[in-house]
């Protein structure tokens, strides 16, 4: 539907009915009210409509009832709560900056009352990207997951350049296979088991160690790479999940990563 507005001899429009248009239809007690939003940072200014809580149709509500407030929470694909997530929102308010959320996932601001498109994003790691409608003098909660994205796990990889050694893999998240990159650019001092190899040891969440990968003879050995096929030491798949890859060296851990079985 369009609703057409005469102000200051300037024809304003609103669309609404779907969360595809700027403001979802009033309900019974509620009307819709003109508002200015930035549509090009302070360049230049868009006449839109939000809904109003009380029958003021037409004509501007300056006793409020024109916002509510977003909030919710944004984790990852294993549903732990990602703090830092950046939330953009168009149309842009001169006074509504963008939501961020807490260290413990949570996000919270006051906004019109209409349809909003949101960009979800934390850095270069994950994004996302909703419309969500906000309806005015209420609480409105969404949840949002990242799927492809853990906490602890896509950051850059660790690397213990002063200890002469390298561990990572890719891609991470993985299905169903990734490959295991290391180096070890010192000799090694022999464990208290006498062990003289290096090899890459593969744990669950839980601490279980599912699968030993190959065995070198420690030395100069450069770069070497191999591939988990995502099964453990019987060959049977494993479940999707966090896993734990340890390079150990003379019998000692001495690099540790993690990384993401996705199905």
């Amino acid at each position: 539907m369009l609703l057409l507005n005469y102000m200051d001899d300037e024809i304003s429009w609103c669309t609404f009915g779907t969360l595809q248009t700027m403001v979802l239809a009033p309900t019974n007690g509620q009307s819709l009210v003109p508002i200015s939003f930035s549509s090009n940072g302070a360049m230049t200014t868009d006449i839109s409509f939000c809904k109003d809580s009380s029958p003021t149709l037409g004509g501007i509500n300056n006793n409020g009832g024109t916002q509510g407030i977003f909030c919710g929470y944004v984790y990852d694909s294993l549903m732990n709560p990602v703090p830092n997530v950046q939330i953009e929102h168009f149309p842009y308010n001169y006074n509504s900056p963008d939501a961020v959320t807490n260290e413990n996932g949570y996000f919270e601001k006051e906004m019109y009352a209409m349809n909003f498109y949101c960009d979800i994003h934390l850095a270069a790691l994950a994004s996302m990207d909703s419309t969500i409608s906000i309806e005015p003098d209420s609480m409105n909660y969404y949840e949002f997951v990242f799927e492809n994205y853990v906490v602890g796990v896509n950051e850059p990889e660790v690397i213990i350049s002063s200890q002469g050694y390298y561990l990572s893999n890719h891609p991470n998240p993985f299905n169903p296979s990734t490959t295991i990159s290391f180096s070890v650019t010192q000799n090694a001092v022999s464990g208290s088991d006498g062990s003289s190899f290096v090899t890459v040891e593969i744990y669950n969440s839980r601490g279980q160690k599912v699968k030993v990968m190959d065995t070198f003879p420690n030395g100069s050995l450069g770069t070497r790479k191999m591939i988990w096929d995502g099964t453990n030491r019987i060959g049977k798949a494993c479940p999707s999940g966090v896993y734990l890859y340890k390079l150990i060296v003379g019998g000692k851990e001495v690099a540790c990563n993690k990384m993401l079985l996705l199905k």
